[in-house]
């Protein structure tokens, strides 16, 4: 599995006939960034998910997501600003690595991806 990932061709991450023809290398972390934002993909925290089964929710949607907030009041997603910071400390070797999860699942009905919980509890259960 190589760590440099090419955007060439279209992906629905990005919108339909819409392409980034630059080629990133994710194993530096200001090019994932630069990645992670041209290609409009947000990180969600892991304790957003983790408050989430507390209190008996279930997997969100994006647009969900994106205006949802935690107890302390930061936002379930990581703000790209956030991650630029993140890149800088890194590479000043300020911040210790960070594990970065992909997740695909499908959706479980029409109207929700996950209208009973049961993707957020396996996700849980199986996370590290």
């Amino acid at each position: 599995l190589s760590s440099t990932m090419s955007c060439g061709s279209s992906s629905s991450a990005l919108g339909v006939g819409q392409a980034v023809s630059d080629v990133y290398d994710l194993a530096d972390p200001k090019e994932l960034v630069a990645w992670l934002e041209s290609a409009n993909i947000r990180l969600i925290r892991a304790v957003y998910l983790y408050e989430l089964r507390e209190n008996g929710g279930r997997l969100p949607r994006r647009q969900e997501a994106e205006v949802a907030m935690l107890r302390d009041g930061q936002p379930a997603l990581v703000t790209h600003a956030e991650l630029k910071l993140w890149a800088e400390l890194r590479e000043c070797q300020r911040v210790m690595d960070q594990p970065i999860y992909a997740m695909s699942h499908c959706w479980e009905s029409r109207r929700h991806p996950d209208p009973y919980g049961h993707q957020l509890h396996i996700l849980l259960e199986h996370s590290v």
